[in-house]
């Protein structure tokens, strides 16, 4: 599943834009257990958005195994 910009909390990237640094195209994400993406190290990067959460939530029958880092993009 391909996220865009509606799925997540833009917001959020304003404080974990550090942890971001080095990810590249391609790169290994882990999954938290509260539903969020985190960089290899295990830091918190992405919050999905409130109707992405509940998208998430009617496709119960699916489990996130794994996530990558298909587009980066940094503010500025």
């Amino acid at each position: 599943m391909l996220l865009t910009l509606y799925e997540v909390q833009l917001g959020y990237f304003e404080y974990v834009q550090k942890r971001i640094n080095g990810i590249v195209s391609g790169s290994p994400l882990s999954i938290t257990t509260d539903k969020e993406i985190g960089n290899a190290a295990g830091e918190r990067i992405l919050k999905f958005s409130k109707d992405f959460s509940k998208k998430l939530d009617s496709l119960q029958q699916y489990n996130l195994i794994k996530a990558k880092a298909n587009y980066v993009v940094l503010w500025k």
